[in-house]
């Protein structure tokens, strides 16, 4: 199989797993972290437009249909109805130091491995609110999505054409991320929670 039926396959999945994840967001059974997905927005495109420059060919498809998909669920988060609740100040210090580093990468302080190894960070700084709500509510995350973008990330990093760090390492982390969401949503629905203070026997809408 080659490398672009590899990204194809990829960047598919990435599609279903959007249109799943907004699909339920829509139906009350997401709530998006705004402060997450507003750095993942950015960080989407831009760590898609250094991979592009790095030279990660077919594998970038995957990067740019989840970084449209970003933009789409960070503006739905904006609205109360979709938002997840209980942003906490501490979120607001995380969005910050994560914009401060797209600041210092859109400034040119950051270039080739050091903006991706930046674009990382960042990624990770942000990943904290909605990998602390998925532990303290798994019932406000679908787990299919994440699944299916684990699964797309995957083959995102099999489609790398320039076998470097810094071509892998941005869908190599995303794909690491997104594994660990799942397994976070796994084990805390397998022991029966949905929100936090729930524990075993409770019951739990699985998606």
């Amino acid at each position: 199989m080659t490398r672009d039926v590899i990204g194809s396959i990829g960047a598919l999945l990435a599609v279903i797993a959007a249109v799943t994840y907004l699909h339920s967001i829509m139906t009350g059974t997401t709530r998006p972290h705004t402060v997450s997905w507003g750095v993942w927005c950015v960080l989407g495109i831009t760590g898609a437009w250094v991979a592009t420059r790095s030279g990660a060919g077919s594998a970038v498809i995957v990067l740019w249909c989840f970084a449209a998909a970003q933009t789409v669920i960070f503006l739905l988060s904006l609205r109360s109805r979709y938002t997840k609740p209980g942003v906490l100040p501490g979120d607001i210090v995380v969005g910050l130091i994560a914009g401060g580093i797209l600041v210092l990468w859109g400034g040119g302080m950051l270039r080739n491995a050091t903006a991706m190894a930046g674009v990382v960070v960042a990624d990770a700084i942000a990943l904290w609110p909605t990998l602390r709500e998925a532990w303290r509510a798994p019932g406000y995350e679908a787990l299919t999505p994440w699944v299916l973008g684990s699964i797309a990330f995957v083959c995102s990093v099999a489609a790398v054409d320039q076998h470097t760090i810094l071509a892998f390492a941005y869908p190599a982390y995303l794909a690491a991320t997104n594994v660990l969401i799942v397994v976070i949503l796994a084990v805390r629905r397998g022991r029966g929670v949905r929100r936090a203070g729930e524990g075993a026997g409770a019951t739990q809408k699985q998606v």
